[in-house]
């Protein structure tokens, strides 16, 4: 299982929602614990910052949303993050 610590501001991943769907994504923030992204569409952002964020954990790119109970915390996830290709 891939780590993500090496993530910062600006890196592109991709975020794999149920296992099957793809949305790109950039890093918008990094904490000791957790990574803050936004979607991408085009190139570009898709929303304003900060209007719908995404949270992943650092260790293992799984999506952390307390809401939804998803996360290490949880044992159980909707996405996680995967390293896009060729940078």
């Amino acid at each position: 299982m891939s780590t993500f610590w090496h993530l910062k501001v600006g890196d592109h991943v991709v975020r794999l929602l149920a296992g099957e769907v793809l949305m790109e994504m950039v890093v918008l923030a990094v904490d000791e614990t957790l990574i803050t992204c936004n979607a991408l569409e085009h190139g570009q952002l898709a929303l304003p910052p900060g209007a719908s964020l995404w949270t992943f954990d650092r260790a293992t790119g799984i999506e952390v949303d307390h809401l939804l109970r998803f996360g290490p915390t949880y044992g159980r996830t909707g996405s996680a993050l995967i390293e896009r290709g060729g940078g």
